[in-house]
């Protein structure tokens, strides 16, 4: 479980003031807000990227506000650009666990139930993933794959 707790942080002008709230293990939860509002500066104190001026950060009911990164294993993917792009889906799905060197079979189970939760196929994750346009993909999970063009700089959905 992954409590935050009055977490406060100012930047310059900006400040996030008292933010808290629980998600619990296999909830999935989603920060939404306009541009600005400090999303990523609350992700980022979430995976140590940054501190906290106060409050606290409790990771399966240990303190981790002020562990180094590398002891919380928890991860940040950014909206634009945070992905491999030579590396396909599968692969960029599986890069964090390869460096914490979680076996083969292990990993290859894991992303399948991601892709059975999210209703992926099995060549959505072969594709690269320069080759997805994510929004379409957000609104099709599932694309007909021998309906697609390439211009030399651009896959094309027919």
């Amino acid at each position: 479980m992954l409590e935050v707790r009055n977490i406060t942080k100012t930047i310059d002008t900006f400040a996030l003031k008292n933010i808290s709230f629980e998600v619990t293990q296999g909830e999935y939860f989603v920060l939404l807000g306009k541009s600005g509002v400090g999303k990523t500066i609350l992700l980022e104190i979430i995976s140590g990227l940054l501190e906290p001026d106060n409050g606290r950060i409790i990771l399966d009911g240990h303190d981790v506000t002020r562990e180094k990164i590398q002891k919380r294993h928890i991860g940040i993917v950014y909206q634009d650009k945070a992905l491999f792009p030579h590396l396909s889906v599968q692969e960029n799905l599986s890069y964090p666990l390869r460096c914490r060197r979680v076996s083969r079979k292990e990993i290859d189970a894991r992303i399948e139930q991601l892709a059975e939760d999210i209703g992926a196929i099995d060549k959505d994750l072969q594709w690269p993933v320069y080759c997805i346009d994510w929004e379409q993909a957000a609104n099709e999970l599932r694309v007909d794959y021998s309906e697609v063009d390439y211009d030399g700089e651009t896959y094309y959905y027919r």
